[in-house]
């Protein structure tokens, strides 16, 4: 992968990667009758989600999805004037 500067390829590039993880999840679930259920975590370099395979209940189960989306204000750093970085980046 290389850098691109327009901001549109990391729209793009998430939106692969996102379809490349929800096709990867759904090859794990693909065996009928059955659901994959939260192991607890495994610390190998990274912390990682284990999962297991158990049966469907007899009514069928019911999944909830849910999702929200949190607004977090974060403090902003100092920045130096526009003008002293583009002179620096002109030395350079």
């Amino acid at each position: 992968m290389s850098y691109e500067g327009d901001p549109r390829w990391a729209d793009i590039n998430g939106e692969m990667l996102g379809l490349h993880a929800v096709a990867a999840v759904a090859g794990l679930t693909s065996h009928a009758g059955r659901q994959l259920v939260y192991d607890g975590t495994v610390v190998s370099g990274a912390t990682l989600g284990t999962w297991r395979q158990e049966p469907l209940p007899a009514d069928g189960g019911v999944s909830v999805v849910s999702s929200e989306l949190l607004d977090v204000p974060l403090p902003l750093k100092q920045q130096r004037p526009l003008e002293e970085l583009q002179v620096k980046n002109m030395l350079v």
